[in-house]
């Protein structure tokens, strides 16, 4: 923490960031978890959500991967946006601290939920902005606005604001994209890291991994290109491999693009980020809730759920009819869409 903490290359920092400091001295996870998410709303303007194991980890000082494949813990995809049906963090909070305060303690039930992290991947321009600039909020929350990399964090989000129509004509190509690039960032910041952890002396952590110069002008010129690990393909791949087709209903003429293979996925280009969910509240609280056929009508469909709350689906859908992009629904339809995602959550 020290070496990331420094404000050049040549001398650790003194002590760690007031923030950090009073982070780690938190008597319970509960009130560093409530610590964190406050600093970061109130002080670093951020509008985040963070899982309950990436903060325990950090509050344990465990800011490397904890799978080299796999990004959790300090990282660009630990902090995204927050979603507007992605729970209370100050409710999990006050859970938290009734468990640890509790003489039982806590079950082995109620450690696994803690330790879980998931990887939330932007899907557009905007949302990846918020996920950069959450990510720059915690670099000075742990490492003090002075140190090096907010600073290099603080240039990719300036880059992203400066350059949204390159960002967004990226994304509209490449729907591995965001994950790609904040992989990218990821990676290099996760090296960084194990330099400042090995280093005896400041000046011999290389700061040149985290000067992202050449990461955004490849972007900007449209070379930047990189494969991912199969792990990390795996996540975002793991739910959207079609299911059997439905079979046919004499009631329910399926209607299919002449142009759209049965099996094919599309995507819903005009996404809106407050309606889109996890897979697990997909399953439990839309897919298989009694709500379901309360669905909002579109003629003599129902809104497809999956289309406007996943952000795709496919070309066996029996609601194809539906698949107008988001974004561009009447503002009546929003509305009614609106209503009842946020009554199918509650319930």
């Amino acid at each position: 923490i020290l070496n990331a903490s420094a404000p050049n290359s040549e001398i650790k920092a003194g002590s760690p960031s007031k923030h950090c400091s009073d982070f780690l001295c938190a008597s319970k996870h509960s009130g560093a978890r409530h610590f964190f998410i406050n600093e970061l709303q109130n002080y670093f303007g951020c509008n985040l959500e963070v899982a309950l194991g990436v903060v325990m980890n950090l509050f344990h000082g465990i800011f490397l991967r904890t799978y080299d494949e796999t990004p959790s813990n300090f990282s660009p995809f630990s902090f995204p946006k927050q979603r507007l049906f992605g729970g209370n963090p100050e409710s999990d909070c006050l859970v938290l601290l009734l468990k640890e305060s509790s003489s039982k303690g806590i079950s082995n039930e109620d450690i696994e939920s803690v330790l879980k992290q998931g990887v939330i991947v932007p899907k557009t321009a905007e949302s990846l902005r918020v996920s950069v600039h959450n990510f720059w909020g915690a670099s000075c929350f742990f490492f003090s606005s002075d140190s090096l990399l907010p600073k290099s964090i603080q240039m990719i989000n300036d880059d992203i604001v400066m350059n949204t129509m390159i960002y967004e004509s990226l994304i509209d190509q490449d729907n591995e994209f965001t994950a790609k690039f904040l992989f990218a960032i990821d990676t290099n910041v996760q090296l960084w890291l194990k330099d400042c952890k090995n280093a005896v002396f400041r000046e011999d952590v290389n700061d040149n991994l985290i000067d992202f110069k050449p990461l955004l002008t490849q972007v900007k010129t449209r070379q930047f290109n990189m494969l991912l690990p199969k792990s990390f393909k795996h996540l975002l791949d793991k739910d959207s491999n079609s299911s059997s087709p439905l079979p046919d209903h004499p009631s329910k003429k399926r209607k299919l693009n002449n142009n759209n293979n049965p099996q094919d996925k599309v995507d819903n280009e005009g996404v809106i980020s407050e309606w889109l969910v996890n897979n697990d509240i997909f399953s439990k609280k839309l897919r298989h809730s009694d709500n379901l056929k309360k669905r909002p009508k579109m003629g003599d469909f129902p809104m497809c759920h999956r289309w406007h709350s996943k952000g795709y689906c496919f070309g066996n859908c029996t609601n194809i009819s539906t698949h107008t992009e988001s974004s561009k629904l009447t503002n009546d339809q929003k509305e009614k869409y609106s209503s009842w995602l946020k009554k199918s959550l509650k319930d």
